[in-house]
């Protein structure tokens, strides 16, 4: 079975790639900032329980996180860098 916890960190994983694609908007820089979000969430989840997690389900999930997180954002960067950048100026309405 899939617990609850486990669906929010996987679309927490998807809203973070969201973000890093319109923050960061470079593909090459998405691993090093998931990676950085997540060794902040093992600092703070370590410090809330008092221990650093051991449940090999744990580990798995965040690793799968990553992938997805990853992934996503690289793809969604890829997409922006990849968008025509428009060259014309709009003509005005006095030219003679």
């Amino acid at each position: 079975t899939v617990r609850p916890m486990t669906i929010i960190q996987l679309l927490s994983a998807i809203i973070s790639a969201y973000a890093i694609s319109h923050i960061i908007q470079r593909a090459k820089q998405c691993l090093d900032f998931t990676c950085t979000f997540h060794f902040w969430h093992l600092v703070l989840t370590s410090f809330y329980n008092g221990f650093i997690p051991t449940s090999i389900t744990w580990w798995l999930l965040q690793l799968v996180s990553i992938i997805v997180c990853t992934v996503l954002g690289e793809y969604w960067c890829m997409k922006k860098e990849t968008l025509d950048i428009p060259l014309s100026i709009p003509s005005s309405k006095n030219d003679a």
